[in-house]
Order: C-alpha cells, then structure tokens, then sequence
C-alpha cells in the first residue's frame, strides 16, 4: 500500500459514537497518509508506528476531531529510538496541543525536504506553548514554497525574512488579535522578500472588533505593483455563522471557498 486516506470520523456525529479500531502496523512502502477527524490518542500512537517504519513517506496530513484535545506529541511518543522523518508535504490542524519544543519537531522532521507546510492549532493552545517556533524554524533552516498556518507571532516575519522563493501563503485567523502594526510590517515584508515568487497570497487580517478590517487600499496597491507574478489575492472574513471563509480573487475570476 502507498497511498492511504481516512475520515476516522464524522462531523458533527453525537458522542459517543462508533467507529473501527484503527490497529496500523508498519508499511514501508507508504507515501501518503492522510487521516482526518481523528478522535483518540491510541490512534495517534498508531500512527507513530506507521511513521517509524515507513521509509518512503513523503506526505503526511493529520486533522484532529475539533471536539476533543489531543497533542501532537502522542505521535512520536512511541518510537524506540531517533529518527528523521523525508517529508515533502506536511499538514498538522487542530491538534489543542504541541506537548513538544519546537526544536524537538524539527529534529524529527528534516527540513532538507520539507516545501509545503500546513500549520494550524486549536485556540486552547498556550502562548508559551509555540513560543520560538518560528526562531526554531530558522535556526534549523526551513524553506518553503507553501505555508498556510494560524500560528502568527512577531517570530513569523523573521522566518519569512529568512529563505526567498515562497509561492503560496495563506495565513488564517489567529486566536490572539493581530496588531495593526505588525500586519502592515508583515505584508511589506512579504511584499519585500517574495515579490518574484509569490503567486497566491491569502490572510485574515480582521481586528478584535470583526467589523474593523486591516487590509486597506494603501496595503492592496503595494502589493500588487510589488508581487510582480501575484495570480490570486484572498481576504478573510468571519460571517455572522462563526465560518470562517476566505474571499480568494484572481484577476479572471473571483472564487469563495471555505476551511
């Protein structure tokens, strides 16, 4: 087997609710597991194993069930000695918990291969709980093509200061407010940096205030005349429903979609 996905289980299902026991054992020749809603931890620690023996991984998603607290660290609790992981394309969302440094994650994740990250955690996290993960990212030297994360930190402008040739960037809402002032910072930064490369660019800018938005026609000009090769421009809002959707604009045609 080399390709594996899984709805492990449904939204919205009322709890408790029945599903298989997920037992994986080692599949070496897997390249892509993906695993949405997953509820337990004995889960989690399966696919620990899973990521132990397979050699040839190279993309990972994992999306923890959104009603219940899990940490990422359950999936590598279990390993019985150090390891590397060579993926490609990684894709974390909605774990409540890191329960690990970030230096520990990136000695665990070779970033000679990583280009495409998804980063996305729960609004239970704590502050000191990703504090330097960003610094962490540049001292170990990640590059990336693609981030779309909702772990938004002063750090986050230095990591992006710190490689070139980023294409897609998509930020999501954040559960701490974003100061004005580092939205204007981060965007003329952006703007700086990635203005050969970048191609899509996608950002909740919303103040604490929803009906006070931090995009304004000063920032939308910079950087359209700055991104010379900008295909496609999103704005994210969140609507009166608590769904958060971005408003993403190419300059052909205008598309709507939703996390």
């Amino acid at each position: 087997m080399k390709y594996l996905q899984l709805r492990v289980s449904t939204d919205g299902s009322p709890s408790p609710f029945f599903h298989p026991t997920l037992r994986f054992t080692d599949h070496s020749k897997l390249r892509s597991l993906n695993l949405i809603d997953v509820s337990t931890a004995s889960i989690l620690r399966s696919v620990g194993n899973v990521l132990f023996f397979a050699e040839q991984l190279s993309e990972l998603t994992i999306w923890i069930d959104e009603d219940v607290i899990l940490s990422l660290n359950l999936v590598f609790a279990g390993w019985p000695k150090p390891k590397m992981l060579n993926l490609k394309t990684l894709d974390l969302r909605r774990f409540s918990k890191l329960g690990l440094s970030p230096q520990s994650i990136w000695q665990q994740i070779s970033v000679v291969y990583l280009t495409d990250l998804t980063l996305e955690i729960g609004s239970s996290l704590q502050t000191d709980d990703y504090e330097n993960f960003w610094e962490e990212a540049v001292t170990w030297g990640v590059q990336l093509t693609r981030l779309r994360t909702n772990l938004i930190s002063e750090g986050l402008t230095n990591f992006i200061c710190s490689f070139s040739g980023l294409e897609v960037l998509l930020l999501k809402s954040c559960f701490l407010p974003w100061p004005v002032e580092l939205i204007s910072s981060f965007l003329s930064t952006v703007a700086h940096e990635h203005s050969n490369s970048l191609r899509v660019l996608a950002i909740h800018a919303q103040g604490v205030n929803k009906r006070e938005y931090l995009l304004d026609q000063k920032h939308l000009i910079s950087l359209s005349l700055s991104c010379t090769k900008l295909q496609e421009l999103g704005f994210g809002i969140l609507e009166h429903n608590l769904v958060s959707q971005f408003f993403l604009f190419k300059f052909s045609l205008l598309t709507v979609y939703t996390s």
